[in-house]
């Protein structure tokens, strides 16, 4: 019997469980959908100054560098301390049963009695306040030579940043432009998808009324999948690309941009490639940093001869001795001194300062000449690269030219029936490849124009100029 009535009941229960699962199913779609707009970022449109701006509060390569320069200021502000008096209040509780110590504080209390047992004296208690200073005269020089050094290393991390800046603007130029070439490339992709889609249709059509042949159907097919294959491949090239370019503006992976076709050439390139090296080697962080590195290695060398000379330093002191802390003007004390020392012998560790000193000074000397070449080799490369780049966009915008005329022909040919299907996917693919170096061709102008800017130190200056007079206005 209830075996029946569930049986009997089903057909009733059914319409209530379809309008169970509707309502369910359109609520988790409705969250879903919330969830996911919730997910959708909106896309910020940026040219490459905004780029690059993005990258100089941001990349954590230039916040490093910037710390480093606070720190070199902090160190100036310590090496300065010395050229300052020492102050310093003291306090002090002392208890003893030592002669010596009792006797010294009576003494400085004037509460000495002839009557007392030297040998025997009571337990002391004593409090002693005061302030007390010290000051060094002379050190052999090597407080100013110390001070010298500090605002050369202060220089030092100031070029530094600006050879990191000019890299990181050169950084943020060509992944700007790789980023644009891969986009290019997808349209160019997304073009020979459709063309092919377009000519398959059309020899669809010539199949079935028989003026084709079924191979030709199966080539162009085959040329499709190659083709979805090639714009699966730009499109992750695209994606690639972008990845880079975030992380190197300093920003989040879900961060999301759309790059103008805005360029940034805020100068002529010098004519020159010797005239680009005068201005490398006025303008290179890394050239100027080498130039105070022998300046500081001068600078240790003088320090170190200073271990030949006296040293002078004047300290004295102000301060209340009291078994009771009454502090009557009576038991005030005061001290004044100065003293002079002077090593004759220092178990030769003034010599070898001298000559580690000097070897710095070799090293500093060896790094300006590494310097030197370094901008020189990236001065010959940037201009030989750009003169190459200009070549190859001249001849890759013939080749452009020559195929889509081939193709045009060609086509014109295969629907007369002049011409096979295997002609026609070769100009079809001749096409493709010439417009993807065409692409690469110019973007390669473009970054080659940037390295050049790189290698004469005009990438970080420019754009501190720029953002300079931004900030005038």
């Amino acid at each position: 019997m209830n075996m029946n009535n569930r049986v009997l009941n089903l057909p009733i229960a059914v319409p209530f469980i379809a309008l169970f699962i509707l309502t369910v199913t359109v609520t988790v779609s409705a969250t879903g959908k919330d969830i996911t707009n919730k997910e959708i970022v909106k896309a910020r449109e940026i040219n490459i100054f905004e780029a690059i701006n993005i990258a100089m509060s941001s990349n954590p390569e230039l916040m490093s560098r910037e710390a480093r320069i606070r720190a070199a200021e902090a160190k100036r502000g310590q090496v300065k301390s010395a050229f300052w008096p020492r102050l310093t209040l003291e306090s002090e509780y002392m208890r003893t049963d030592a002669p010596r110590w009792i006797f010294s504080k009576i003494i400085d209390s004037r509460e000495i009695s002839m009557q007392s047992d030297f040998n025997d004296p009571p337990i002391l208690d004593n409090v002693e306040n005061g302030i007390s200073f010290k000051y060094n005269l002379y050190r052999g020089g090597i407080d100013r030579r110390s001070l010298d050094q500090s605002e050369f290393f202060n220089k030092i991390s100031k070029f530094q940043y600006d050879e990191t800046l000019n890299y990181i603007v050169l950084s943020v130029i060509v992944s700007y432009y790789d980023v644009l070439a891969a986009r290019d490339r997808v349209k160019v992709a997304e073009e020979s998808v459709n063309t092919v889609k377009s000519q398959l249709r059309s020899t669809d059509i010539l199949y079935e009324n028989g003026a084709a042949l079924k191979s030709d159907v199966l080539s162009l097919k085959v040329r499709l999948a190659e083709a979805k294959d090639l714009l699966l491949t730009s499109k992750n090239s695209y994606e690639l690309a972008m990845v880079a370019f975030k992380t190197i503006l300093g920003q989040s992976l879900h961060s999301s941009y759309l790059l103008s076709d805005h360029e940034w050439k805020p100068m002529p390139v010098p004519e020159t490639p010797e005239k680009a090296l005068a201005m490398a080697k006025e303008n290179r962080g890394i050239v100027n940093a080498a130039a105070e590195g022998i300046k500081t290695a001068e600078a240790e060398i003088s320090k170190a001869l200073g271990g030949y000379l006296p040293e002078a330093n004047m300290w004295g002191s102000y301060y209340y001795d009291d078994s009771n802390p009454k502090f009557d003007m009576d038991e005030e004390n005061w001290v004044v001194a100065f003293r002079m020392d002077w090593t004759i012998f220092d178990g030769f560790l003034t010599k070898n300062r001298i000559a580690e000193a000097r070897a710095g000074l070799d090293e500093a000397e060896a790094e300006m000449k590494k310097a030197l070449l370094h901008i020189e080799r990236d001065v010959r490369s940037a201009y030989l690269n750009l003169s190459a780049a200009k070549d190859k966009l001249a001849v890759a915008a013939v080749s452009v030219e020559q195929a889509e005329e081939s193709l045009r022909l060609v086509k014109l040919s295969y629907e007369g029936g002049a011409a096979n299907i295997t002609r026609y996917l070769d100009a079809e693919l001749d096409l493709t490849t010439a417009r993807t170096l065409n692409i690469k061709a110019s973007y390669d102008v473009k970054k080659a124009i940037a390295n050049c800017f790189y290698a004469t130190g005009y990438c970080g200056i420019c754009v501190q100029m720029e953002a300079g007079e931004k900030d005038e206005k």
